[in-house]
């Protein structure tokens, strides 16, 4: 008898509201979900404190063990809609540094972004359900 077939799409955190993990949030949100091999972020009018940099936020060890991209980086765009929201791009790394570039002052971020992942599956989930 062969092994059953295992649906990758049945494994999944549901979304997970990380709003509150982001560092200098002024509104906005941001919502992160598992499924099977899969890492989705949704940014959702997300505005933080003008960067330091000049023109982009990261958030060091941001991603956790079981959220971090299958290679060195993984790379997504976001959707801008106005001028006053960033395109991008987004990168997050496999130590778990997620950084988003072109963001002029306290421009919105706002899209969704996938990326795949070959972490174990989480043993805790971070936020709060949305």
């Amino acid at each position: 008898m062969a092994a059953p077939i295992l649906n990758a799409r049945a494994q999944t955190t549901e979304w997970r509201d990380i709003s509150a993990l982001v560092p200098n949030r002024i509104s906005g949100s941001l919502y992160l979900m598992r499924e099977g091999g899969t890492v989705w972020l949704d940014f959702s009018a997300l505005v933080c404190a003008d960067p330091t940099s000049g023109t982009w936020h990261t958030w060091s060890a941001f991603l956790a063990d079981g959220f971090r991209p299958a290679r060195d980086y993984a790379w997504g765009n976001l959707t801008p809609q106005l001028t006053s929201e960033t395109a991008g791009p987004v990168r997050a790394a496999r130590l778990g540094a997620l950084t988003v570039y072109k963001v002029v002052g306290t421009n919105r971020m706002t899209g969704l972004v996938s990326f795949p992942t070959l972490n174990s599956w989480p043993t805790a989930l971070p936020g709060v359900p949305a």
